[in-house]
């Protein structure tokens, strides 16, 4: 039997859809799983074969696929998806698409009122919550941060393209609330260049990385400023505590949603850019330099990430095919 994952199905993936396939490519290696991505005419493609992955075209999913991954937004208007009639469908994040015809959902961001809205359809398996963010096998075995003393370096990251704009938004208040700490700003592959903002932080000494694996900077860090999806389900595996501002009044309700549904309190969500007035910033920097709290949120994140959740999800799509254990 052989995966298939589907490279950018509806044109609008990016950097975090790619590195969520290398993921799952990277487990199924690990488990001597046949596997091959499809491009769909994809810019990402070349990605794919630089990484030494299988690439074919959409014909080769009538002839060798079985289990499917959607790994961006699915549309029954492509004329490829009659292929999928016979195989195994799994939807990475997108709820909301082809509801009749996805075996499986993941998402490990959905809490249990996005759980209770979701359509309760017989096909459908929904894999929802921390336990099965896609993490890649270094997030689940690195060392554990500790919290000790003050915050001494900060990592900000916000996504692989950044499409409102939170970099520009909120670095510059960043820079003047936290002087004396060293800013390391992760710049996803499809970040548009700006050239005032990276001038800005290498002034005062920050750092700059441009698409760069994020795990080592990370697990560097005392403390992440980012926003809520996956880069949350990282920093809580690497017991990082997180700062979140988030690019819209629905992705801060999530992210306060999804921390009353699992109890954690890895991070401290701030809202939108517009609410950082009046040195609310300033004031969550000065109340994460104590220690004791550093450690609480830590221990908190590591306490509903594990790392483990590509395994989990293979194994409940092998227990439903009855394919490999």
């Amino acid at each position: 039997m052989s995966w298939a994952l589907i490279l950018d199905a509806g044109g609008q993936a990016g950097h975090g859809h790619l590195m969520r396939g290398f993921t799952i490519a990277e487990e199924l290696q690990a488990l001597g799983r046949e596997f091959f991505f499809v491009n769909t005419g994809s810019v990402l493609a070349q990605s794919v074969l630089q990484r030494g992955y299988p690439l074919k075209p959409t014909n080769g999913l009538k002839e060798a696929s079985v289990r499917i991954f959607d790994l961006s937004h699915l549309s029954d208007r492509k004329p490829w998806v009659q292929h999928l009639e016979n195989a195994v469908t799994v939807s990475i994040d997108e709820r909301g698409l082809l509801r009749d015809k996805v075996d499986f959902v993941v998402d490990p961001t959905a809490g249990e009122k996005v759980h209770r809205q979701l359509p309760q359809c017989s096909q459908t398996r929904y894999l929802l919550g921390p336990s099965y963010a896609l993490l890649r096998q270094g997030f689940g075995t690195a060392p554990r941060s500790t919290a000790s003393g003050l915050i001494r370096q900060i990592a900000v990251c916000f996504g692989g393209s950044d499409p409102s704009g939170l970099a520009q938004a909120v670095i510059p208040r960043l820079v003047a609330d936290a002087k004396g700490k060293r800013i390391d700003w992760l710049v996803g592959g499809d970040v548009e260049p700006d050239a005032d903002l990276e001038a800005t932080l290498l002034k005062h000494g920050h750092q700059v990385h441009w698409n760069q694996d994020a795990q080592p900077i990370l697990q560097q860090a005392d403390l992440a400023v980012i926003g809520f999806g996956n880069l949350v389900m990282e920093a809580a595996c690497l017991g990082l505590p997180a700062i979140l501002i988030n690019p819209s009044p629905a992705h801060r309700d999530l992210a306060d949603e999804f921390a009353q549904s699992f109890d954690v309190e890895c991070y401290l969500n701030l809202g939108l850019p517009d609410d950082l007035t009046d040195g609310r910033l300033e004031r969550a920097l000065q109340r994460l330099e104590s220690p004791n709290l550093r450690r609480t949120m830590s221990h908190s994140g590591q306490s509903v990430v594990d790392g483990k959740g590509v395994k989990r999800v293979i194994r409940a799509i092998d227990k439903f095919t009855g394919g490999d254990s």
